[in-house]
């Protein structure tokens, strides 16, 4: 894990940020067996809640945070 001034410091553009967002998600593609997660999103999108991105489920299916003051 990292912490959001690290991204962005390295991501200081939308494409930038984008450009890293696909080689991760080809390289997720590529490696593993099941499609990408419904809660996997864009580092700053509007709507998303990225803590969810630190506990995804193998089944894909939304995960839910156990934790009320992350969401």
């Amino acid at each position: 894990m990292q912490p959001k001034w690290i991204f962005d410091i390295l991501f200081n553009t939308p494409a930038k940020r984008y450009g890293a967002c696909e080689k991760v998600r080809a390289l997720v593609a590529e490696l593993d067996e099941i499609s990408v997660s419904p809660d996997v999103a864009h580092y700053g999108e509007p709507g998303t809640t990225e803590s969810r991105q630190y506990y995804l489920l193998d089944e894909n299916k939304t995960s839910y945070c156990p934790y009320p003051d992350l969401v």
